[in-house]
């Protein structure tokens, strides 16, 4: 099957051809008003291989919201709430029932529910100084960027990513999300591992030059989610690890 938006995938199950994992990705030009839309590059193979065994990329089934296309979730075992992906540039022609690999992104973009926020701060339950993920995060960022230690800032944004292995990663994003339950972690697709049986039945969707602008415009400011094309992070020292890990 072939379409404009989603490239030719064989039958489910199958390694998806073109838009899977390690492909370019495709890219639209409305030449009146001169703006060429792409989609973000699936990682390649060992890319891939090599962030999700250290923790950096996790695996997940792709899931829309029915009631707001450009809202989907992933569900990772063992965390409180599901990964939000957020608009088109983000889920990167991931479909319904997709088996994705998703990178979160930084604490800082990660989104803030303002009611379940306020609601805590009524209750005195909302943490502070360095027992607030964020804060903490923001600090040793500062800290590293005084230093100019940009591994230490990388490290002090995501520090699941020097956890070491899948596991301890997914333990290091729930003790965040438990110690700031009014955040939701946000984040992207890096590849589509498995494709949906949907796929199938897809004929198209429409992408206007105006939505596609919209999707490629500016990230939003802090509390809310991302667009931000992070590159997976590499480990950094040890001796940032065990300061962010073991909090």
């Amino acid at each position: 099957m072939h379409n404009r938006r989603y490239g030719k995938w064989p039958a489910a199950g199958a390694a998806p051809a073109g838009n899977g994992v390690g492909s370019t990705g495709n890219s639209r030009q409305n030449s009146s008003k001169g703006f060429t839309f792409s989609w973000p590059a699936y990682m390649d193979r060992e890319q891939l291989s090599h962030a999700m065994k250290r923790g950096h990329v996790f695996r997940g089934k792709f899931r829309v919201n029915a009631a707001n296309r450009g809202q989907a979730f992933c569900t990772l075992e063992g965390l409180p709430n599901d990964v939000t992906i957020r608009g088109d540039v983000n889920q990167n022609r991931a479909v319904e029932g997709d088996e994705v690999a998703v990178l979160p992104f930084k604490l800082r973009d990660w989104f803030v529910v303002y009611k379940e926020r306020e609601k805590l701060a009524e209750q005195g339950l909302l943490p502070d100084g360095k027992a607030d993920p964020l804060a903490l995060a923001e600090e040793l960022a500062a800290m590293a960027i005084a230093a100019n230690d940009d591994v230490g800032v990388a490290a002090a944004q995501a520090p699941w990513t020097v956890a070491g292995s899948v596991e301890a990663a997914l333990k290091v994003i729930e003790d965040a999300l438990r110690a700031r339950p009014d955040m939701r972690v946000t984040g992207k697709v890096v590849a589509v591992l498995e494709p949906s049986p949907r796929r199938e039945a897809i004929v198209g969707v429409l992408l206007t030059p105006a939505a596609a602008m919209a999707a490629t415009a500016a990230p939003p400011p802090v509390g809310s989610s991302s667009s931000s094309n992070a590159a997976v992070l590499t480990p950094p020292a040890a001796a940032a690890a065990a300061a962010l890990v073991s909090r």
